[in-house]
């Protein structure tokens, strides 16, 4: 298994309720740990780059460094904040009312690409 942080980050390690791809933002609603489904809901990232099947136990990030899954449908630049659209990627979001999860710490255009990313969660 590739794990995509680093010692710096803090990791717990849940078991996931069904797939969830590789480096996506995950949501735990009542206690299920599922992949990231909009911009209100996660609390972390599958910090590996394989995905993780229906009842795996897999490493979460929730906090420190780590890579995760970008749509680059709009640019990502180094410095911007971002959350979790609604298929669990990284995305650029500065919206009033949504959970912002982190700081970028590389730039990408390119959809569908690891960057990696500095994971610290709004409590909002």
């Amino acid at each position: 298994m590739s794990e995509a942080h680093d010692a710096f980050s803090v990791i717990v390690h849940m078991t996931v309720t069904g797939t969830v791809a590789g480096g996506h933002f995950i949501e735990n609603t009542a206690g299920v740990i599922s992949q990231g489904d909009g911009a209100r809901s996660a609390f972390g990232v599958l910090a590996q780059t394989e995905d993780a099947a229906d009842g795996d136990t897999v490493p979460i990030c929730v906090m420190g460094p780590c890579k995760v899954w970008a749509n680059g449908t709009g640019a990502i630049a180094v410095g911007s904040y971002i959350a979790s659209d609604a298929s669990g990627h990284a995305v650029v979001d500065s919206t009033a009312g949504h959970r912002i999860m982190g700081m970028a710490l590389e730039a990408t255009s390119t959809n569908g690409v690891f960057i990696e990313a500095l994971i610290y969660p709004s409590l909002g």
